[in-house]
């Protein structure tokens, strides 16, 4: 890929080619318009996309209509100016004379206003003029609105169509001309929009993995800017390559979060004080995804020692929220309106760091007591017999603890996949470096069914494969390369582990014993194989994989060989799931209407069935151990939840129910009656276990790394 062909570009409004999605609201503005309506607002946050939007519109409005695009950037000193700029506007797209901006002065300028707007509708004829006024409330005044007011009470061949920010301000400050008018808001995009923001643009030179797009959707909020943002980034590294991988979206992020970004830098800085403090404050917070309340604000700022009063974090919330940067979740709950702008904020702008140069005074800390001073005396007992007492007592207490100590702890054997060092004490353990190490004082042997899963500790670094207790204690480290290894799966007979390897330069699949031992690449070829799964007897896995250009569900042998080709449809078809008597393979498709849908099929790839038909995406199908439910992942919600349903497609129900985070690849334990799964409800991705009905939640990784794709030994 040359560089001068990326097409991303998020300083300035997106046009042609790439404009996507907002089909609703053009429908919406042209049948407002067709109705005759004489003012149209559409309003929503700073960049969310109004003057795209604005642009894109003016060739989608009736025949009859006549656009005139007015976004002036800087505001007029007096109403006169702004009313010849428009009247201005009108001429050059009614290739009439330009009117003299003499005319236009002093208190002659409103009757200058409509008079020209006469000899206007004179060379207009039958059509309509429609005034594209965009960010209308930065430039806007009382003179104008006045004579706009007069306009089109008076000329009910023209009508107004606003962009504005907050439309609530608007129509306060000029009532009459925006209290009765009908008006839309903008929001990010519909998922299907964000996702062909993110492919379409590069389709001929970039694959992009499944997992990609959702995690740079996630990081953006589907917020079109923001998309096009990360996109330039990600479409710059991947120059000279076909795929973009999650890793590559990882890699990106961390390009951002570590240089000099203009885009952030000027949203800081118009922040005021007060906001600053309060956004760091919220970057901060672990929770549900950066979800708090203006409690859990307050109490932080203050334990942090600042003098804040409740009012005043929840009047710089709301002002916030106006503003486009926060959503509120809730009554007295808020979040980052995109993702990222809340890792930055994390990333660069440290709470107490910023709290240092804010408005409210911070309280200092008591100083600890400082050490004692070289030649210092201290106080001393009062005679030589007290020292002696002191240190008998000490002595006695000292090997008192050591002979308990020696006395009761117990030995302690390797937990499986550790290795002893070799010739060495088999009783010493070799604890992994980065990871969180086990509490020897009270040792327990992993017990089965052990814990299969993807980790990293930083952001930026690749995955790699690790085994633990099934209540998170003594993590060990399965791979260790420099490429991401993921989504583990254990075999039925629990010996050995397939997943997902990208250290060969090509995303591959490997298995491996459940020590780590003998990895073995059993697909070596060219295109992405992905989503391993065991067929029930362990002689076979499934499969998908891009090897014949599009995403198909294949069969092969343990070793690799015998592969056979399941599916041959045009749409996606990925991620298998066998059933437990091994007759039936669920999966995820795109085939009906492009979003991910779950089927099943018999073991040959016939007799195809669409268990769900949701408009949504539903992904990552998983049978119960009795075969009577599968669990998936879905968005109908808004957010990716965790559902169950019948393994023929009824009684769909959702189990998490949050829509504060993200919930993916639910796992069974062997006896059906819970379900593991990963999220990012504490604000990293941590796994989670829970009852099969949503109860009993507990996160059992909750610590700064990333864990993902847990799998539950058999």
């Amino acid at each position: 890929m040359n560089f001068k062909l990326n097409p991303y570009r998020s300083e300035r409004p997106a046009e042609g080619r790439m404009f996507f999605g907002r089909g609703d609201i053009v429908a919406w503005v042209q049948e407002q318009v067709i109705k005759g309506r004489p003012v149209i607002v559409v309003h929503g946050p700073e960049r969310i996309g109004k003057t795209s939007l604005l642009r894109h519109l003016a060739g989608k409005l009736p025949p009859d209509c006549v656009p005139v695009w007015i976004g002036l950037a800087v505001r007029a000193e007096d109403g006169s100016s702004s009313l010849w700029a428009v009247a201005d506007a009108v001429a050059r797209a009614l290739a009439m004379p330009r009117p003299p901006q003499a005319d236009f002065a002093g208190e002659a300028a409103e009757d200058a206003f409509i008079a020209f707007l006469n000899r206007a509708r004179g060379v207009l004829g039958e059509g309509r003029l429609v005034l594209l006024l965009d960010d209308f409330e930065q430039w806007a005044d009382d003179v104008l609105v006045r004579a706009l007011v007069a306009a089109i009470h008076a000329e009910h061949w023209l009508s107004i169509l606003a962009t504005a920010t907050d439309f609530e301000a608007l129509s306060h400050r000029w009532p009459e001309l925006f209290a009765d008018t009908v008006h839309r808001d903008l929001g990010p995009l519909l998922t299907h929009e964000a996702e062909d923001l993110v492919r379409r643009p590069v389709e001929d030179v970039l694959r992009y993995d499944p997992w990609a797009v959702t995690r740079v959707l996630e990081l953006t909020s589907n917020h079109p800017r923001f998309i096009q943002f990360l996109c330039r980034t990600l479409v710059n590294r991947c120059i000279g390559s076909e795929d973009v991988t999650p890793s590559d979206v990882e890699a990106a992020l961390d390009d951002l979060l570590n240089t000099p970004q203009p885009t952030f830098e000027q949203w800081w800085a118009v922040a005021s004080p007060r906001e600053r403090v309060i956004l760091a404050a919220l970057a901060a917070l672990r929770g549900k995804q950066g979800v708090a309340t203006q409690y859990d604000v307050h109490q932080f700022l203050s334990k942090l020692g600042a003098r804040v009063e409740l009012p005043e974090v929840e009047d710089v919330l709301a002002g916030l929220e106006r503003r486009g940067i926060l959503v509120r979740m809730g009554a007295n709950s808020f979040r980052f309106a995109v993702e990222l702008c809340r890792l930055w904020v994390a990333h660069q702008h440290p709470v107490e760091a910023v709290l240092r140069e804010g408005p409210w005074r911070v309280r200092r800390r008591p100083a600890r007591r400082p050490p004692p001073v070289k030649g210092k005396e201290h106080p001393q007992p009062e005679s030589s017999r007290d020292l002696g007492w002191i240190g008998l007592v000490v002595l006695l207490g000292t090997g008192l603890l050591f002979l308990l100590a020696h006395r009761f702890t117990p030995s302690v054997s390797p937990p499986a996949g550790l290795k002893t060092p070799a010739g060495g004490d088999p009783s010493r353990t070799v604890v992994p470096t980065g990871l969180r190490a086990p509490v020897l004082a009270t040792p327990t042997p992993i017990p089965t069914p052990a814990i299969a899963y993807a980790s990293r500790q930083n952001t930026g670094e690749p995955l790699q494969i690790y085994l633990m207790n099934e209540d998170g204690s003594f993590p060990v480290r399965l791979t260790l390369t420099e490429a991401d290894e993921f989504d583990p799966v254990w075999s039925p007979d629990g010996r050995r582990i397939a997943f997902v390897s990208l250290r060969d330069g090509n995303q591959e699949i490997y298995v491996m014993n459940a020590d780590g031992s003998d990895q073995t690449n059993i697909t070596r070829h060219e295109n992405k194989d992905w989503t391993p799964a065991w067929s029930p007897d362990g002689s076979q896995l499934a499969f998908s994989s891009f090897r014949d250009e599009n995403w198909e569900i294949y069969v092969m042998d343990a070793d690799g060989s015998n592969v056979v080709r399941l599916t041959d449809n045009p749409a996606s078809d990925v991620s298998p799931s066998w059933s437990p008597d091994g007759q039936r393979i669920a999966f995820a498709s795109r085939r009906d209407g492009g979003d991910w849908d779950i089927f099943v099929m018999d073991r040959t790839g016939k007799h195809v069935t669409q268990l769900t038909h949701d408009p949504a995406d539903d992904f990552g199908p998983i049978w119960s151990p009795d075969g009577t439910t599968i669990a998936f992942e879905s968005d109908r919600d808004g957010y990716v939840d965790i559902f169950l349903m019948a393994a023929d497609g009824s009684n769909q129900i959702n189990l998490t129910r949050d829509p504060y985070a993200d919930y993916h690849g639910p796992t069974w334990s062997s006896d059906g009656k819970r379900i593991m799964f990963y999220s990012n409800r504490d604000g990293d991705w941590d796994i989670y276990v829970m009852n099969r009905d949503g109860s009993g939640l507990v996160n059992i990784t909750d610590d700064d790394s990333d864990e993902q794709a847990p799998s539950w030994r058999p």
